[in-house]
């Protein structure tokens, strides 16, 4: 099963901006009631989900402001190797520092590949996910099969 290593989040609901990298096996957020915990899970279940389509509104953009497109991105390591061959993804992945724990677009000896999922929303509503390095701009577009892999689930009340 794929481990999130990285989460970054633009303009979504009550975050204006959120990024983080972890470094552990278990990922635990401890914060006040109305902090912002559901949103998290909320933004990295919206990425990662195997769902084909998903609605969104006005009200989930920061602010409601529209002009500010949502991005949503979660680096992912120990991936499934369908999605690691050059036909899929294997041609943009990314890589985590062994060292520092930074992720770059530069992989080098002894470093480990790790892949960068983007869910963004604009102003016409309509997600588009992608995954992205440096090299490609817009990034490449991944399709729910593809997601369905990384095998996120979210269990809740």
């Amino acid at each position: 099963m794929a481990k999130i290593i990285g989460l970054e989040i633009k303009n979504f609901r009550g975050i204006k901006y959120f990024n983080e990298k972890f470094d552990g096996n278990f990922i635990c957020f401890v914060a006040r009631g109305d902090s912002g915990k559901s949103t998290l899970l909320d933004a990295i279940n919206l990425v990662l989900s195997s769902s084909w389509s998903a609605n969104f509104f006005d009200t989930d953009f920061f602010n409601c402001d529209i002009s500010q497109s949502i991005e949503i991105t979660v680096t992912l390591s120990e991936l499934p190797t369908e999605l690691l061959t050059e036909g899929k993804f294997g041609l943009h992945l990314r890589s985590l520092s062994s060292s520092s724990c930074d992720i770059s677009d530069d992989i080098k000896d002894g470093d480990i590949p790790v892949l960068s999922v983007r869910l963004s929303i604009d102003r016409s509503l309509e997600p588009s996910w992608t995954v992205i390095t440096r090299d490609v701009d817009d990034g490449i577009a991944i399709r729910s099969v593809d997601r369905a892999k990384l095998k996120c689930l979210m269990i809740s009340d």
